[in-house]
């Protein structure tokens, strides 16, 4: 179990996507009072959740700047229904180098082929590619969270 895993949250943390990107769709936002982690003082932050699974995103200028670029809009209510992708990375912040969410736009996802894996950890691939045939198949799956 990775150490972040024994921290429980309703939000999400790039430890939650198992070093995968995922694909997701959004349902709804919310404006919530946050903790902000540099000054310790409340603000409030939009809160995205998304179908499949009860973990929110707590939504940075950077991450809502590339929802609205990748979805063509900067209207929030235009963005529910709509499929972004999260993918785990390493940014600066505080001086630190930390694990970190962040969005792109989705690639077009055929219908019936979107999987939730929600809150399950990551599988041990047998192999580099666990399906030989397709090296690809796998990859942006939907919520492991």
């Amino acid at each position: 179990m990775r150490y972040e895993n024994a921290f429980p949250s309703d939000y999400l943390k790039a430890a939650d996507l198992n070093g995968a990107p995922v694909t997701v769709t959004i349902k709804n936002y919310e404006l919530e009072e946050i903790k902000d982690k540099q000054t310790g003082k409340s603000v409030k932050k939009p809160i995205l959740a998304f179908k499949g699974t009860d973990k929110r995103l707590v939504l940075n200028i950077t991450n809502a700047k590339k929802i609205a670029q990748a979805l063509m809009s900067p209207e929030m209510d235009d963005w529910i229904g709509r499929k972004i992708v999260l993918y785990p990375t390493v940014v600066e912040f505080a001086g630190d180098e930390v694990e970190a969410i962040r969005v792109r736009a989705a690639a077009a996802v055929a219908e019936g082929k979107e999987r939730a894996t929600i809150l399950r950890p990551a599988a041990t691939p047998t192999s580099v590619h666990e399906n030989e045939e397709d090296p690809g198949a796998g990859l942006d799956d939907e919520i492991p969270f």
